[in-house]
């Protein structure tokens, strides 16, 4: 089995996570986006790149937000072409802040499935938004990485990835493994099906049902077939764990523990 590097998904700037020296590459991420936002991210940005260049870290990816508010919609699987366009242009100021990081890798979310209407018209405006991403982000050699996401969602399970992947004809078009959105078991089937488009991970585990974001050998997840797949698979990523710290605090000890726990579940 390949020994991969590993990163960590944080939403802020804590030196702790630089300090502690145990992560190789970091994703910055922003789930949504409130009013103060824009103005946090633009004070966060250079903050993450001196703490990086200090401590010789990876600002490897960004993952766009996902989630609507007042202030802000992100929602490109909307079937309404202002939402979004709306959704788009919420989308560029962020990329112009972040582009600077060195990122390599963008994380989309597809959103929530509309009971109301097929999937497949979903899809289909999804799998435009994200060639137009694509497109925009080709001549800054960075790639979007579409996330699976958990059931009732756009772009979850192996059916919508291998649509979207007969869709997408981009060469800066791949996969972000998430392995907590998955019931049951499903996550190694996906892999075995189409673990050659992942270009990026997600890590933490979970009791077979999605979003329960726990440290990696908690849960059910046979990491180490997982990471088996992925070798198998050509993935020569890091393993980037997205989990959720105690008290959302990520110190220092909490970092050890977590990381412990993943070389633990490996062997």
């Amino acid at each position: 089995m390949k020994k991969h590097l590993i990163g960590l998904s944080t939403k802020v700037v804590r030196e702790d996570i630089f300090t502690c020296r145990l992560f190789d590459c970091l994703e910055y991420s922003q789930s949504h986006l409130v009013a103060d936002s824009m103005e946090n991210v633009k004070r966060d940005v250079p903050r993450f790149i001196e703490l990086a260049r200090e401590y010789n870290v990876d600002l490897r990816s960004f993952h766009i937000p996902f989630a609507s508010t007042e202030y802000y919609r992100f929602e490109p699987a909307n079937l309404d072409p202002a939402v979004r366009e709306m959704t788009w242009n919420n989308t560029l100021p962020l990329l112009d802040l972040v582009i600077p990081m060195g990122i390599r890798y963008v994380v989309l979310h597809g959103g929530v499935h509309k009971e109301d209407v097929a999937e497949k018209p979903q899809l289909d405006v999804f799998c435009e938004y994200t060639c137009r991403l694509c497109d925009y982000l080709k001549p800054y050699g960075i790639t979007v990485a579409v996330e699976t996401l958990r059931p009732q969602r756009i772009a979850h399970g192996l059916a919508h990835h291998q649509y979207m992947a007969s869709q997408i004809d981009r060469d800066n078009y791949g996969i972000c493994f998430d392995s907590n959105h998955f019931l049951g078991n499903d996550y190694l089937t996906f892999l075995e099906a189409i673990g050659d488009r992942v270009v990026t991970t997600h890590m933490s585990d979970f009791d077979g049902t999605p979003e329960c974001h726990w440290f990696p050998g908690r849960g059910i997840i046979d990491w180490k077939r997982v990471v088996e797949l992925l070798d198998e698979k050509g993935y020569d990523g890091p393993c980037v764990f997205e989990v959720e710290f105690p008290n959302k605090i990520a110190s220092a000890e909490q970092c050890r523990s977590l990381v412990s726990g993943w070389n633990k579940a490996l062997i």
